[in-house]
């Protein structure tokens, strides 16, 4: 009898283990979210705004990439920054709707952050 206790408790030993690594390994496999910040010119206060909301969405999502675009650049940062380095951001140029709808269209489940929203 005592054998036989020894043996299932293996079993559910082992079961629970392979259940937390499928658990682990769903987790941890499945893509993180994209972040598309218009880095065009806007007033402190606003940006302040993008980057309160920039830091909710680091705060509660897993970031892979955030895209900073606007007329003259576009930066592909990854792994994404903290929001103290969103925070100290300088604004300059000008919104360019053209990348924009471009960026929206390869990344179509990007949250776009940017000063006019």
């Amino acid at each position: 009898m005592a054998a036989l206790n020894r043996y299932l408790l293996q079993i559910l030993g082992a079961g629970w283990m392979l259940f937390l690594v499928a658990g682990w390994a769903i987790a941890y496999s499945s893509p993180g979210s994209v972040v598309l910040i218009d880095r065009s010119y806007c007033a402190p206060t606003q940006w302040q705004q993008v980057a309160q909301a920039y830091e909710r969405h680091y705060q509660t999502s897993r970031l892979q990439t955030v895209i900073l675009f606007n007329d003259l650049s576009q930066e592909n940062l990854s792994p994404a920054p903290t929001p103290s380095v969103v925070r100290n951001l300088t604004t300059y140029g000008r919104s360019n709707p053209v990348r924009l709808s471009e960026l929206q269209r390869i990344y179509p489940n990007a949250q776009l952050l940017n000063c006019r929203s």
